[in-house]
Order: C-alpha cells, then structure tokens, then sequence
C-alpha cells in the first residue's frame, strides 16, 4: 500500500490523494498513521481536508464531462455494467460525482441496456467462428 512515499509528498497531498481514491477517514487516517507516521485526530483530518477544500457533498462537477466519460465506459469493457459501476469507476479516476446523475446520464445515454439490466435479461454474445479450435474463449 506503499505508493505515495512519505518523504516526496507533504502530509497534506498524501491525504488529498487517499481522499480521491475514495477512502473514507477512518482508512485515510489508518493509512497515514501505519505507512507514514503520521498521527492525527479526526478532527485534524477534517480541518486539512477543509483547508484544501475537499469536501464529500456538493460536489462540483462538469456535466459534459461526465456524460463524455460514460460514453467511453459504454463503448469499452464496461458496458454491461449498471449505474454503480459506471460511478465506481469515476470515483476511482477522480472523477467525483453523485450516483444519482450517473443513473439518470446512462439512462439517458443508454435506455436499452438500463431496461435489459433491470429485467436481469443481459443478452449473451453469439459468435461464428470459421471452424473448430479458430477461436477459444477462456472466460466460460
């Protein structure tokens, strides 16, 4: 769990960068106090965090980039996924925005697949391939 080295990084931009990778504070302050030495109060951390004006809600976002990103996420690996996994995969990109607009931006950019995921009726891909051991697949 050693990726942000104690002596590059001031107290403050390790707990910006736990901070956007999601973890909650109780994690941020175990993280900084069993990798870095670094021992503090909750209310310290809230202070900080403050301080450098990271919040968890009212979130600034920008509408046209989250739509772009989940557009992305449709057309990639990621498109079978629901409307948690879409905002996971934002969050962890540090992208922070609330789930409800992801649900109502991929239910807009995506109703077929919104219907199919609540029905549970995913449809299963077909594939031809041009004769026996052409093609393997390794996922089941």
């Amino acid at each position: 769990m050693d990726e942000f080295p104690s002596e590059i990084l001031t107290c403050e931009e390790l707990i910006q960068r736990y901070f956007e990778k999601g973890f909650n504070y109780q994690k941020i302050l175990s993280f900084l106090s069993r990798y870095h030495g670094i021992e503090m109060s909750l209310r310290t951390l809230n202070t900080k965090l403050r301080a450098v004006g990271l919040r968890r809600k009212n979130i600034d976002y920008n509408i046209d980039q989250v739509r772009h990103r989940i557009q992305q996420e449709l057309d990639g690996p990621g498109c079978s996924g629901g409307y948690r996994a879409v905002w996971h995969t934002l969050k962890i990109e540090g992208i922070q925005v609330p789930r409800e607009v992801v649900r109502l931006v991929l239910k807009e950019l995506d109703p077929e697949g919104v219907s199919e995921r609540r029905s549970k009726t995913l449809r299963r891909r077909v594939s031809h391939t041009l004769g026996p051991n052409h093609s393997w697949y390794v996922d089941g």
